[in-house]
C-alpha cells in the first residue's frame, strides 16, 4: 500500500519523491520513481532515458507476478448477501481458490 501511496504521489509531482528522501533510503524511492516513470511513458520507450532505465530493468516489470484484491471489492455485506471478490493477477497462469464458512455466532460467543 505504501508503493501505491507513493507512487501516486510520483505522479503528481512529475516523477519525483525528493520530498520524502528523510523517510525512505534514496535507493527505495529511486526504485519507485523508475517503475512510475515505465507505468507513466505514452509513447513507449521513446520519452525514457535508456541510460537511467536498462532492459533488465523493463523486463523485470514485464516478469514480475502479482495478486491484490481489488479496491472496487466491498468491504461490508448485508446478510445472505452473495459475496464477489474480484481479483487483479500479473503473469498467473492459473489460481485455486479455497472457499470457507464461519460460524459466525459460534465465534463471537468464544471471542465476544
Amino acid at each position: 500500500m505504501i508503493n501505491e501511496y507513493l507512487q501516486h504521489f510520483c505522479e503528481e509531482e512529475n516523477g519525483s519523491l525528493a520530498n520524502f528522501s528523510k523517510e525512505f533510503e534514496q535507493s527505495y524511492l529511486k526504485g519507485i520513481e523508475k517503475k512510475t516513470k515505465v507505468y507513466l511513458a505514452k509513447d513507449g520507450l521513446k520519452s525514457l532515458d535508456e541510460s537511467e532505465i536498462g532492459l533488465d530493468f523493463f523486463k523485470s516489470i514485464a516478469d514480475q507476478v502479482e495478486l491484490e484484491f481489488s479496491k472496487a471489492n466491498k468491504e461490508i455485506f448485508e446478510i445472505e448477501e452473495e459475496v464477489t471478490l474480484w481479483v487483479n493477477v500479473k503473469n498467473i497462469k492459473s489460481l485455486h481458490v479455497k472457499i470457507f464458512e464461519f460460524n459466525t455466532e459460534t465465534y463471537y460467543k468464544k471471542n465476544l
